[in-house]
């Protein structure tokens, strides 16, 4: 536990504020920013929300009690807890923020993204939404008020030298950035397994996954740029990888592949990779012997994530 406390004003959150990021309030260190150049936003999943909403994988309650000590042993000993959750989607991460913050603040640029996470009935009363880009933070953050914030297999879409700075001006002395990722899920069927790691290498080959955006996430983060500005630290070492376990059917994997952004791209343009592949998942799937039934499968997907401190 840090010595001293950290005082500051009551934020104003969830009151839009209009501010401009200070040039002079943030340092890049020229070798990491030169190869990341800025990318427009492109809503790449609004339209498939309801997709992403019921098949994408929750993460494990450990977690986010982790995320929750990163401010419960840091300098601030105000119970009015801020965290915000940018590249939010559909909520899934902001929702269980919510049991550890006192307020939660979920941003993303998909309107139809946003929609979907305002449709959860009976949500947090301590949970808002808005859309907004990752360098739109300053817009809805003020400076040093977050405690915490979250970016949930998103950030390798982000300006990251722009997303990194605004970060770092959100949070207060001794807040915390936390981004994870979790790369192509490993099935228990090695025939299932071969089709699912063909059908990922034929959008790669394609070219429908966007360049090195999937060479972060296949990395696992490693090849990830973090966190770039001199005023945030990485803690070391990371925290060891959770593993989410579940059972899916037949929909399930097609729901999931159903929610890349590879595939909608490919169907943007016309094609339907997933009915294309849909026969060849389904000769390969486990099968009951006698009845011919398809079983479940149980899939595991590995969560990665890094850390970074802003300094006092």
């Amino acid at each position: 536990m840090l010595a001293r406390t950290v005082q500051r004003a009551a934020p104003t959150l969830f009151l839009p504020l209009t501010r401009t990021l200070s040039k002079t309030a943030i340092t890049m260190t020229k070798s990491n920013t030169d190869a990341m150049k800025p990318a427009e936003f492109l809503d790449r999943f609004g339209g498939l929300a309801t997709h992403y909403s019921k098949y994408r994988p929750t993460y494990p309650a450990a977690m986010y009690d982790y995320l929750g000590s990163l401010t419960s042993t840091s300098t601030n000993q105000n119970k009015d807890t801020l965290a915000v959750d940018v590249g939010c989607g559909t909520g899934q991460a902001t929702f269980e923020l919510s049991r550890r913050y006192s307020r939660v603040l979920g941003l993303d640029g998909s309107p139809g993204q946003i929609a979907q996470a305002n449709e959860i009935v009976g949500g947090p009363k301590n949970v808002q939404f808005a859309v907004a880009t990752a360098t739109d933070l300053a817009d809805h953050v003020p400076e040093a008020a977050a405690d915490l914030v979250t970016v949930a297999q998103a950030v390798h879409w982000f300006d990251l030298p722009r997303f990194y700075g605004a970060a770092a001006t959100a949070l207060r002395p001794g807040g915390h950035l936390a981004v994870w990722t979790y790369p192509i899920p490993r099935l228990t069927s090695t025939a299932l397994q071969a089709e699912f790691d063909a059908f990922y290498e034929m959008l790669h080959a394609g070219h429908w996954w966007d360049g090195i955006i999937r060479k972060y996430v296949d990395s696992r983060y490693t090849a990830l740029p973090f966190p770039v500005v001199d005023e945030l630290v990485e803690v070391v070492p990371a925290p060891k990888p959770w593993t989410v376990v579940d059972a899916w059917e037949l929909e399930h994997l097609i729901g999931f592949i159903s929610s890349w952004s590879a595939v909608g791209n490919a169907k943007a343009a016309g094609l339907d990779p997933v009915a294309e592949w849909q026969p060849r998942f389904e000769a390969a799937w486990p099968k009951d012997a006698n009845t011919k039934v398809l079983m479940p499968v149980t899939v595991e997907w590995d969560i990665i994530m890094r850390v970074a401190r802003k300094k006092d």
